[in-house]
């Protein structure tokens, strides 16, 4: 649904008890141009979820057509949820739905887009669902509260049969990205896009791609880490000569086997207290200098 019109400025706000659930259905609002082209109204939401048991999530698009204007704020005070449901046909495990947000300011709290697992029952060959994309678009800040997770379904089969694992799903923030959890006890955000695992001769699903395009920080009361776990995937953070990175720990990938992928570092590392890479197939290039304080 769209609200809002041109000469009639709207603004959508869900109360914080209610939840917006679409049993698999796609999910799509659109704020419309307030009084004289100028920006829409803003976009408060509790949460939505499209995912529901045997079916692929659906799709949950924000402010994706909102005329000359542009778009306002969004703010989700919960989750997003459009994972791939449990599998009814124990061969195929479903997809998860992609996420798509543009805002003048985003916040945003978990998002899951994972696919599912095929079943231990499957008949081969069996496949794991794919993560869905999730692309955030800001003209100005990001705020991420917890995880963005996109992984793909592990692949599984009966009496250790092939199997192949879910592509997972790719992580796109056009804007510059603050980490904050609010809260001094979680001082980490993970991005997951992470293939699923094979079984057998099945083949891990490739890893999404992460990017960030933006400036890149963390919040120094509560949550300054962020944990990169992509598989196969690329991650590039920041545009070179235009952007900073400003964390207290970077984790560069997951401590696995699966972690093949390159992480290209092009904003300037105006303060990064630790770096750790864990030692594994992959590489990392540091394009815009500044300074690493601990590497491990």
């Amino acid at each position: 649904f769209s609200y809002g019109a041109n000469g009639l400025g709207g603004r959508y706000f869900m109360p914080a008890s209610a939840y917006l659930v679409s049993n698999g259905g796609n999910v799509r609002i659109d704020t419309k141009d307030s009084a004289g082209g100028s920006a829409a109204g803003a976009m408060t939401i509790s949460g939505i979820v499209t995912s529901v048991a045997t079916l692929s999530g659906g799709s949950i698009l924000l402010n994706q057509n909102t005329g000359t204007g542009g778009p306002g704020a969004v703010a989700v005070r919960n989750a997003l949820e459009t994972m791939g449901g449990t599998a009814d046909s124990p061969r195929y495990g479903r997809s998860g739905g992609e996420v798509r947000i543009a805002a003048t300011d985003v916040l945003v709290n978990r998002i899951n887009t994972s696919g599912s697992d095929s079943l231990a029952t499957a008949t081969v060959p069996a496949f794991g669902g794919a993560g869905g994309d999730v692309e955030i678009a800001a003209t100005g800040t990001i705020t991420l509260r917890r995880n963005i997770l996109a992984a793909g379904g592990n692949g599984l089969a009966v009496s250790s049969g092939d199997a192949t694992g879910g592509a997972g799903g790719s992580l796109l923030f056009r804007g510059n990205v603050l980490l904050d959890t609010g809260d001094s006890a979680r001082p980490s955000v993970v991005f997951d896009t992470r293939g699923g695992v094979g079984q057998g001769d099945g083949d891990s699903g490739l890893g999404g791609n992460i990017s960030v395009t933006g400036d890149l920080r963390g919040s120094s009361t509560s949550s300054d880490t962020l944990d990169l776990r992509y598989g196969s995937g690329t991650v590039t953070l920041g545009t070179l000569g235009l952007t900073t990175i400003d964390l207290a720990n970077l984790v560069t990938a997951a401590d696995e086997a699966r972690s093949t992928g390159n992480l290209i570092l092009n904003g300037r590392l105006d303060t990064l207290g630790t770096l750790t890479t864990y030692a594994r197939g992959y590489g990392v290039q540091i394009n815009g200098g500044g300074t690493i304080e601990n590497a491990v």
